[in-house]
């Protein structure tokens, strides 16, 4: 391996770094993603929180960002809802008398 790396011009520990992160797979992260799109399919409503519940209940410990950063990859996510500001006063018509 080192022939080749020095033929290419690479160093053997970039080769190696590359190589490790091409194939490195968290074997927890492929269940959490089929956990999450699971649930997800069986409550569209839910948000990641929610879902997050969800796993812990199921004796699955994972951080809330881990199951946003699925949820959000998978295009899961919900639309947030968005409210229109109250208003506080009502606009009264009126006529001036006189000045101050």
């Amino acid at each position: 391996m080192e022939k080749v790396c020095r033929l290419l011009g690479v160093h053997k520990s970039t080769f190696y770094r590359q190589k490790a992160k091409a194939t490195f797979v968290r074997p927890k992260q492929a269940v959490i993603q089929e956990k999450v799109r699971v649930l997800c399919q069986q409550h569209p409503t839910y948000g990641y929180r929610r879902i997050w519940a969800l796993l812990k209940r199921q004796g699955i410990e994972v951080n809330q960002k881990t199951v946003y950063s699925v949820m959000k990859a998978e295009g899961l996510t919900q639309k947030q809802k968005r409210y229109e500001a109250k208003r506080t006063y009502q606009p009264v018509d009126f006529q001036i008398n006189s000045s101050n």
